[in-house]
């Protein structure tokens, strides 16, 4: 059975673990991984998984660009990243 990708229902999926997990840190790391995942492997594209991760908090943002590019980051390129977290309220 095939069944096609519906964005609300993640929408709400992310909101409700969020809202009532106790280790938001550790919710918010679950879902990045998550949708950096499903976006790896063609599932979603870019918006829309620009759009998933905008429901969470900022956190992991390094870990995340890390994990894309496969490399750690620079000291130049972890402070923009940081930087660009806080704009989002990390």
């Amino acid at each position: 059975m095939t069944r096609i990708f519906n964005e609300e229902e993640f929408t709400k999926r992310i909101a409700r673990h969020y809202r009532s997990a106790q280790d938001k840190k550790l919710v918010i790391a679950i879902w990045k991984g998550y949708l950096a995942g499903i976006y790896e492997w063609g599932i979603i594209d870019l918006a829309l998984y620009t759009r998933l991760d905008g429901t969470l908090p900022a956190g992991g943002d390094v870990e995340i660009f890390e994990l894309f590019t496969g490399e750690p980051v620079s000291d130049e390129a972890r402070s923009d990243i940081e930087s660009h977290a806080a704009q989002r309220g990390g």
